[in-house]
């Protein structure tokens, strides 16, 4: 018994789809975990966000204070400073952790 022409076309037709599935078998689950993992990330980097605008809010408070501060002559101006810059370097790590997530 011979294959006739529509018989080949057919196999062929049937093997490149079950190729293609076992393709969609393989990717489904790698483009769902990716999916997860850049939800995640965006709500890190909102998380973060929020948190660098906190941040600043308490460095402009520390700034207020300082300038207070100095225009009252008050003798613990260093300590203020090391406030300040200790938030500063604060800011500057999550700055780095942010550049990390996206690299």
């Amino acid at each position: 018994m011979e294959i006739t022409k529509e018989e080949k076309d057919l196999a062929e037709k049937l093997k490149f789809w079950e190729e293609q599935d076992q393709i969609n078998q393989a990717l489904i689950p790698r483009v769902i975990k990716n999916h997860e993992m850049i939800t995640d990330l965006t709500k890190q980097l909102d998380q973060n966000f929020k948190a660098v605008v906190l941040l600043e809010e308490k460095i402009e408070e520390l700034n207020k204070k300082i300038d207070v501060n100095q225009n009252n002559g008050n003798e613990d101006n260093n300590e203020k400073k090391f406030d300040l810059l200790s938030f500063i370097g604060v800011i500057i790590a999550i700055t780095i952790s942010l550049v990390g997530i996206f690299v």
